[in-house]
């Protein structure tokens, strides 16, 4: 497989990564909402400092190395994570750990959220 090819597959499994746990978050922080008004702050304020912690902010400097540490434990940071490794032309299997990361956030989120939801509407 030549270099843009690679590319292509990194950055489609990484995408496809970042869809699942984007879905599996916006169904847990939508199941956490009373009423409609807190869904603006709810979401705009958890994924703003969710963003800050994962190093989204600060993925352009060069001494923003704790960042990529306490990034892994959000899926902003996996996605990160995921898309540098795209950008630098890594292999498909080093992309794998980071789908795998996003994978498993957007499949916990989805089942915490999903069982929220039938308690509440049960």
């Amino acid at each position: 497989i030549d270099g843009a090819a690679q590319g292509i597959i990194n950055g489609s499994l990484v995408m496809f990564g970042l869809v699942v746990a984007g879905s599996g978050f916006g169904i847990l922080l939508i199941s956490l909402l009373k009423n409609n008004r807190q869904a603006g702050a709810m979401i705009g304020g958890v994924l703003a400092v969710m963003g800050m912690l994962s190093g989204l902010f600060s993925a352009g400097f060069s001494g923003a190395s704790v960042f990529d540490q306490i990034g892994l434990f959000f899926p902003q940071g996996w996605a990160l994570h995921g898309m540098k490794l795209v950008l630098a032309g890594a292999a498909p299997r080093d992309v794998l750990v980071s789908l795998a990361g996003l994978l498993g956030f957007g499949v916990v989120f989805f089942a915490v959220g999903t069982q929220k939801f039938r308690t509440r509407f049960a």
